[in-house]
């Protein structure tokens, strides 16, 4: 039992640690990761809207988590376009969907 709850622990701890800061805790090293939070912020928001007409509805600095990247370049896929969004070693996350409201293709809202 002991070594299942350090377990859980060290898991629990690692997939905090994936997330770095939430968006007003957050210090950058350049305007570019500026540019690059703002703009994965806004596209992925664009393109659940025009997926599921999605609607964070309480989408705020805190709402927002920032953590390194690991890849150089996210793609997102628009109106069947692809645009691809230069990281600059930061990774957006939005987090806290309680208030959202989508759309499923062919259903009624959620």
């Amino acid at each position: 039992m002991v070594e299942s709850l350090d377990m859980c622990s060290t898991l629990l701890h690692q997939l905090l640690g994936l997330f770095t800061a939430s968006l007003q805790m957050c210090w950058f090293e350049s305007a570019l990761q500026i540019r690059s939070v703002v703009q994965q912020v806004s596209l992925t928001l664009a393109v659940s809207e025009a997926a599921l007409e999605f609607e964070h509805r309480a989408l705020t600095p805190s709402h927002v988590l920032v953590r390194e990247a690991l890849d150089q370049v996210v793609p997102f896929c628009l109106n069947g376009h692809t645009l691809r969004v230069d990281m600059f070693g930061v990774h957006v996350s939005l987090i806290d969907l309680s208030t959202a409201r989508l759309t499923p293709a062919g259903q009624e809202t959620v």
